[in-house]
């Protein structure tokens, strides 16, 4: 938090992008902005587990403290850049994001598959599906009839679908990182360029990309863009307690952590 807060308060940073589906971050942008909701429901629907601590939730109520009584362009925007399970797919199949062109059976269908996380594998007809919504909604994004926020989170559900292709392994990995990079790019150019903080894991923000095999990563991608003016800072600990997902049960819980190297 004080990082953030000296971000802001001396260094005019006025975005902060993280490693969340876009879609599943607009509550955390509406609290801060508006204070519609509530911050535990706002980072409950974001989903990453990484977020939904107390030491981030105080991050989140001082920047609506921060934003109040402020001019729109000088408020703090929040915006997710993954694409691993947006929160649109939902709202639309739910019709709780409603556009002015009624969804279509094929798009319902696609929607459905794509609604279910779990699913890995799928037949030829149902790959004909996913590829028949990426070409619909595609095809909504270059009409651009529908706000801003509804057509980036349109961009998150083609990503999805090729992610979904692509299936596990070496290019899918580097298929994540890359269009993290990209949505990044579209958020940092939609708010005018202004001076950015983004938060993700090392292995994502780290200029190179230290997992064997792999080669592409978020930060890489972006010191491509912008040079020095991309600046990554990894983040590590002592020794302590931490709260993380346990891998068997995927349950969070403490654990602590002994110091890595006794000399």
């Amino acid at each position: 938090l004080s990082l953030i807060k000296n971000l802001v308060e001396n260094l005019n940073y006025r975005l902060i992008v993280v490693e969340c589906d876009y879609s599943s971050s607009l509550q955390v942008n509406e609290y801060i902005c508006e204070g519609k909701g509530s911050v535990k429901t706002a980072l409950k629907a974001m989903g990453f587990w990484m977020f939904n601590n107390k030491d981030f939730i105080s991050t989140v109520e001082w920047l609506k403290v921060y934003n109040q009584n402020k001019p729109e362009e000088n408020k703090i925007k929040f915006y997710g850049c993954d694409m691993q399970a947006p929160m649109i797919i939902h709202d639309l199949l739910a019709g709780k994001t409603v556009m002015k062109t009624p969804l279509t059976l094929h798009e319902k269908e696609g929607l459905e598959l794509l609604a279910d996380y779990s699913k890995t594998k799928f037949s030829k007809n149902e790959l004909e599906k996913l590829n028949t919504l990426k070409a619909q909604i595609n095809l909504r994004i270059q009409e651009s009839k529908e706000p801003e926020t509804i057509i980036n989170g349109l961009h998150t559900i083609v990503e999805r679908v090729q992610h979904k292709i692509i299936g596990a392994g070496k290019d899918q990995y580097e298929f994540r990182d890359k269009t993290m990079a990209e949505n990044f790019m579209r958020l940092f150019n939609q708010n005018k360029e202004c001076n950015t903080i983004l938060l993700a894991h090392n292995q994502h923000i780290g200029k190179k990309r230290n997992s064997p095999g792999l080669s592409i990563s978020l930060g890489g991608e972006l010191k491509k863009a912008y040079g020095d003016s991309y600046y990554s800072l990894g983040t590590s600990f002592f020794r302590g307690n931490v709260t993380a997902a346990d891998r068997d049960t995927k349950q969070l819980k403490p654990f602590y952590v002994e110091q890595n190297d006794k000399k």
